[in-house]
């Protein structure tokens, strides 16, 4: 069964780079993680999951405007096509940590594993940055604590 080397071989398409989280004040229990992800292949992949030791889940999310409010809302896989890159950022799609274990410190770094539907498992490192208001952020997202979840 040629499974493992057609993972390989699509993971190998996949470059994953500016991998980044947001720093957390004490006692706020998730986190967001942001990347861009460039697919220099010529087939689409998903991605379908994440997973961090940092959070009890990681979940992918995004921001719709709904009713005049900026909602996020769970998402259970984003399209990665194929000499398109797809940046996670605030405001649009992200990875929210849920269950923090711990406060994310500036200059900390952490792991996380990237789940796609073709390249499987793909490990990455996530470096914590000083929390501060993003110019792309929306009004009132409060340097994205401030979440409305449905």
């Amino acid at each position: 069964w040629a499974g493992p080397a057609l993972a390989q071989s699509h993971q190998k398409n996949l470059q994953i780079k500016n991998i980044w989280a947001r720093a957390t004040p004490p006692g706020v229990m998730t986190g967001v993680t942001y990347f861009t992800i460039m697919n220099i292949g010529t087939m689409a992949d998903r991605l379908i999951g994440v997973e961090s030791p940092v959070a009890k889940k990681a979940q992918m999310h995004t921001h719709l405007m709904a009713d005049n409010i900026m909602r996020m809302r769970h998402v259970k896989k984003i399209d990665v096509m194929p000499n398109m890159p797809l940046t996670l950022r605030p405001g649009g799609y992200h990875i929210m940590l849920v269950g923090l274990k711990k406060p994310l410190n500036p200059g900390e770094h952490f792991p996380l594993t990237l789940i796609f539907e073709k390249a499987g498992k793909i490990k990455v490192v996530a470096e914590v940055h000083k929390m501060i208001k993003n110019p792309d952020s929306s009004p009132g997202m409060n340097q994205g604590l401030e979440h409305g979840h449905n």
